[in-house]
Protein backbone atom coordinates (compact mmCIF):
# COMPACT_ATOMS: atom_id res chain seq x y z
CA UNK A 1 0.00 0.00 0.00
CA UNK A 2 1.78 3.17 -1.09
CA UNK A 3 1.07 5.97 1.22
CA UNK A 4 -1.91 8.08 -0.69
CA UNK A 5 -3.82 5.28 -0.11
CA UNK A 6 -3.23 5.24 4.09
CA UNK A 7 -4.17 8.77 3.91
CA UNK A 8 -7.46 8.23 2.51
CA UNK A 9 -8.51 5.38 4.46
CA UNK A 10 -7.52 7.86 7.64
CA UNK A 11 -9.50 11.07 6.26
CA UNK A 12 -12.79 11.05 8.57
CA UNK A 13 -15.96 9.43 9.36
CA UNK A 14 -17.68 7.96 6.80
CA UNK A 15 -21.33 8.66 6.20
CA UNK A 16 -22.45 4.71 7.65
CA UNK A 17 -20.55 6.01 11.21
CA UNK A 18 -22.62 9.20 11.17
CA UNK A 19 -26.07 7.38 10.61
CA UNK A 20 -24.72 5.09 13.47
CA UNK A 21 -23.87 7.84 16.01
CA UNK A 22 -27.44 9.94 14.93
CA UNK A 23 -29.43 6.54 15.63
CA UNK A 24 -27.46 6.09 19.25
CA UNK A 25 -27.90 9.24 20.07
CA UNK A 26 -31.55 9.22 18.70
CA UNK A 27 -32.50 5.74 20.98
CA UNK A 28 -30.83 7.62 24.49
CA UNK A 29 -32.76 10.56 23.75
CA UNK A 30 -36.16 8.43 23.18
CA UNK A 31 -35.73 6.33 26.38
CA UNK A 32 -34.67 8.93 28.42
CA UNK A 33 -37.95 11.04 27.54
CA UNK A 34 -39.93 7.82 28.09
CA UNK A 35 -38.38 7.20 31.50
CA UNK A 36 -38.85 11.11 32.70
CA UNK A 37 -41.84 11.67 31.14
CA UNK A 38 -43.96 11.92 33.88
CA UNK A 39 -41.97 14.34 35.61
CA UNK A 40 -40.97 16.36 32.55
CA UNK A 41 -45.03 16.94 32.11
CA UNK A 42 -45.33 17.73 35.58
CA UNK A 43 -42.72 20.43 35.17
CA UNK A 44 -43.92 21.62 32.15
CA UNK A 45 -47.48 22.05 33.95
CA UNK A 46 -46.18 24.04 36.90
CA UNK A 47 -44.47 26.08 34.79
CA UNK A 48 -47.74 26.64 32.76
CA UNK A 49 -49.58 27.31 36.02
CA UNK A 50 -47.03 29.79 37.71
CA UNK A 51 -47.85 31.59 34.67
CA UNK A 52 -51.63 31.98 35.05
CA UNK A 53 -52.77 29.15 32.92
CA UNK A 54 -55.50 26.77 33.83
CA UNK A 55 -56.27 23.62 32.47
CA UNK A 56 -58.43 20.09 32.62
CA UNK A 57 -57.95 16.95 31.53
CA UNK A 58 -59.77 14.29 29.36
CA UNK A 59 -58.55 11.44 27.31
CA UNK A 60 -60.03 8.50 26.35
CA UNK A 61 -63.16 8.77 28.65
CA UNK A 62 -60.72 9.79 32.27
CA UNK A 63 -61.22 13.19 33.34
CA UNK A 64 -59.64 15.35 36.35
CA UNK A 65 -61.18 19.13 36.38
CA UNK A 66 -59.85 21.36 39.08
CA UNK A 67 -62.72 23.27 40.48
CA UNK A 68 -60.79 25.37 43.58
CA UNK A 69 -56.99 25.91 44.15
CA UNK A 70 -56.24 28.14 47.40
CA UNK A 71 -53.30 28.68 49.47
CA UNK A 72 -55.37 30.08 53.01
CA UNK A 73 -53.43 32.52 55.29
CA UNK A 74 -55.08 32.33 58.65
CA UNK A 75 -54.72 34.79 61.63
CA UNK A 76 -54.48 33.86 65.53
CA UNK A 77 -57.51 33.61 66.69
CA UNK A 78 -59.34 34.15 64.31
CA UNK A 79 -63.66 34.45 65.20
CA UNK A 80 -64.46 32.13 62.05
CA UNK A 81 -62.33 28.85 62.78
CA UNK A 82 -63.30 29.13 66.86
CA UNK A 83 -66.54 26.57 66.92
CA UNK A 84 -64.84 24.51 63.85
CA UNK A 85 -64.72 21.05 65.40
CA UNK A 86 -67.98 20.32 67.48
CA UNK A 87 -68.02 23.90 68.90
CA UNK A 88 -64.01 23.58 69.77
CA UNK A 89 -61.54 25.51 68.00
CA UNK A 90 -58.78 23.60 65.77
CA UNK A 91 -55.35 22.98 67.60
CA UNK A 92 -53.92 25.34 65.41
CA UNK A 93 -56.43 28.55 66.48
CA UNK A 94 -54.16 29.95 68.76
CA UNK A 95 -51.15 30.54 66.24
CA UNK A 96 -52.84 30.09 63.10
CA UNK A 97 -51.84 28.52 59.70
CA UNK A 98 -51.30 28.11 55.86
CA UNK A 99 -52.44 25.28 54.75
CA UNK A 100 -53.84 24.59 50.42
CA UNK A 101 -57.20 23.35 49.61
CA UNK A 102 -57.66 21.77 46.21
CA UNK A 103 -61.08 20.50 45.20
CA UNK A 104 -62.47 18.98 42.18
CA UNK A 105 -63.61 15.59 40.36
CA UNK A 106 -61.97 13.09 38.49
CA UNK A 107 -62.91 9.38 37.73
CA UNK A 108 -59.51 8.34 37.89
CA UNK A 109 -58.94 6.14 41.38
CA UNK A 110 -57.32 8.69 44.04
CA UNK A 111 -54.82 5.81 44.25
CA UNK A 112 -53.43 6.29 40.68
CA UNK A 113 -53.46 10.51 41.67
CA UNK A 114 -50.73 12.88 42.39
CA UNK A 115 -50.47 16.39 43.56
CA UNK A 116 -48.12 18.64 42.63
CA UNK A 117 -47.08 22.27 43.21
CA UNK A 118 -43.84 24.47 42.69
CA UNK A 119 -43.03 23.78 46.46
CA UNK A 120 -42.95 20.02 46.15
CA UNK A 121 -45.62 17.16 45.79
CA UNK A 122 -47.64 14.57 47.80
CA UNK A 123 -49.98 11.49 47.07
CA UNK A 124 -52.40 12.43 49.93
CA UNK A 125 -55.54 13.19 47.56
CA UNK A 126 -58.74 11.96 49.31
CA UNK A 127 -62.59 12.00 48.91
CA UNK A 128 -64.29 14.98 49.50
CA UNK A 129 -67.14 13.53 51.61
CA UNK A 130 -67.23 10.86 50.85
CA UNK A 131 -68.79 11.53 47.24
CA UNK A 132 -67.74 9.26 44.59
CA UNK A 133 -65.95 11.14 41.28
CA UNK A 134 -64.51 13.46 43.61
CA UNK A 135 -61.13 14.20 45.49
CA UNK A 136 -59.34 16.90 47.95
CA UNK A 137 -55.81 17.88 48.68
CA UNK A 138 -55.38 19.55 52.13
CA UNK A 139 -51.68 19.85 53.35
CA UNK A 140 -51.21 22.28 56.00
CA UNK A 141 -48.24 24.01 55.18
CA UNK A 142 -46.94 25.26 58.07
CA UNK A 143 -49.53 25.28 61.49
CA UNK A 144 -47.12 27.80 63.26
CA UNK A 145 -48.18 30.45 62.24
CA UNK A 146 -49.27 32.20 59.35
CA UNK A 147 -47.21 32.78 56.22
CA UNK A 148 -48.48 34.14 53.05
CA UNK A 149 -44.62 33.59 51.12
CA UNK A 150 -45.05 29.74 51.56
CA UNK A 151 -47.89 29.86 49.36
CA UNK A 152 -47.44 27.64 46.04
CA UNK A 153 -47.98 29.95 43.19
CA UNK A 154 -49.69 26.60 41.10
CA UNK A 155 -50.94 23.28 41.70
CA UNK A 156 -50.98 19.90 38.79
CA UNK A 157 -52.78 17.23 39.45
CA UNK A 158 -51.74 13.87 37.57
CA UNK A 159 -53.06 10.79 37.00
CA UNK A 160 -50.30 7.99 36.93
CA UNK A 161 -51.66 5.56 34.52
CA UNK A 162 -53.69 7.39 31.85
CA UNK A 163 -51.63 10.53 31.04
CA UNK A 164 -53.71 12.98 32.00
CA UNK A 165 -52.90 16.38 34.08
CA UNK A 166 -54.76 19.11 35.06
CA UNK A 167 -52.87 22.59 36.40
CA UNK A 168 -54.49 25.30 37.81
CA UNK A 169 -52.88 28.75 39.70
CA UNK A 170 -52.99 29.03 43.31
CA UNK A 171 -55.00 31.62 44.78
CA UNK A 172 -54.00 33.26 48.10
CA UNK A 173 -56.68 33.87 50.27
CA UNK A 174 -55.58 35.78 53.67
CA UNK A 175 -57.73 35.63 56.72
CA UNK A 176 -57.04 36.98 59.63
Amino acid sequence: MNKQNIRRLQRGQALPEYALTFVLVALVSIITLVLLGFAVQRLYALVGGVSGASRNASLNGKYITIDQADCYVVGPNNPHYATYDNGNPPPWWNTGLTAIYVNGTTNVPLSELQASTNLGFATDITTRNSAIGTFVYNPIIIDARPDGTLCPNAVVIQATNFNLTALRPMNKVVDN
